[in-house]
């Protein structure tokens, strides 16, 4: 994946190579499926941090972010941001997936924003779309201590 052109604080959103409808379409829908499928240690709601935008929560965290919150998907540019261990943020900003968020810093804003708290640029594509995935597997073991699994199953319709 290319570095992509990122802008502003808090809206932190992708501006350019925003992914087609098509994969953003098939990533929420994962992602609601992969909640759906753990009702006793997942759910969906609002983001914590977004204040909008469908994110995914951990019930019982082991590492706290703001409620539980694994990640979330920004509707206006399909980026995400997730909170991830740092040896995996590590590897996400190393291979060029996405980018630390600016208040990311540790220190007294760890409070607010998790240190590892990274924006992942949207997929753009199907293989991409797969990388995604296993990225917010990961975003889920950090988050709760649980590996989780995400199904990636396009639609029939939207394939056409």
């Amino acid at each position: 994946m290319l570095t992509s052109i990122v802008a502003g604080i808090a809206p932190h959103r992708q501006i350019d190579q925003t992914g087609c409808p098509k994969m953003y379409r098939t990533l929420r829908k994962s992602l609601e499926n992969m909640a759906l499928s753990h009702p006793q240690s997942l759910q969906i709601g609002l983001s914590c941090f977004e204040k909008k935008g469908l994110a995914v929560f951990c019930q019982n965290p082991i590492n706290e972010t703001c409620r539980g919150e694994i990640c979330h998907i920004h509707d206006s540019d399909r980026s995400m941001h997730m909170n991830l261990h740092p040896d995996d943020a590590k590897v996400v900003l190393e291979m060029g997936w996405g980018e630390r968020h600016p208040l990311a810093k540790g220190g007294w804003m760890k409070k607010y924003v998790p240190r590892e708290f990274v924006m992942v640029y949207a997929p753009r594509n199907r293989e991409e779309l797969d990388v995604v995935c296993r990225i917010i597997e990961a975003a889920g073991f950090w988050v709760s201590g649980e590996r989780y699994q995400m199904t990636v199953q396009m639609d029939p319709v939207l394939e056409a």
